[in-house]
C-alpha cells in the first residue's frame, strides 16, 4: 500500500460510504424510474417531479437533524435520542428490512431488463 497501512487495517470512511450509497440511489432511482414510468406516458414527468420533491424533502430533514444532533450516528440514533431506545431499535430494524426489500427490487428490475426466455415478435 502506498500509505503504509496493511491491507487488513484499512476501513471504509464516511466519504466513500456516502459515495457508495449515492451511487446505488442514483443507479436505482434515476436509471430505473423511466422504465417503470414509461407505461403511463407523458404523466411520467409528474412522477419525476414528485420523486425529486421527495428526495429534496428527505435531504432537508436529514440536514436539519445533522445540525441539531451533530453527535448522532445516523437514523436509528436520531430516533433513539428523540423517542427512546425502543423506537431507535425499530428505526434500525425497519431500515434494515427496507434495504433488503430495496435490494431485491433492484435485482428483480435488473434481471427483468434482460428479457431472458422471451421470444421476439415477428
Amino acid at each position: 500500500m502506498s500509505d503504509g497501512q496493511p491491507a487488513g487495517d484499512r476501513k471504509i470512511g464516511w466519504g466513500l460510504a456516502a459515495l457508495f450509497v449515492a451511487g446505488n440511489m442514483i443507479g436505482s432511482g434515476v436509471y430505473l424510474l423511466p422504465a417503470s414510468l414509461a407505461s403511463v406516458g407523458s404523466s411520467s414527468l409528474v412522477g419525476w417531479l414528485v420523486a425529486a420533491a421527495g428526495a429534496l424533502m428527505l435531504a432537508t430533514v436529514f440536514a436539519g437533524l445533522a445540525r441539531t444532533h451533530p453527535a448522532a450516528d445516523g437514523l436509528s440514533d436520531y430516533a433513539r435520542q428523540g423517542l427512546g431506545r425502543f423506537f431507535g431499535y425499530q428505526a434500525s430494524l425497519d431500515y434494515w428490512v427496507g434495504n433488503w426489500v430495496g435490494n431485491v427490487a433492484i435485482a428483480v428490475a435488473a434481471t427483468g431488463s434482460f428479457n431472458i426466455g422471451q421470444k421476439k415478435p415477428r
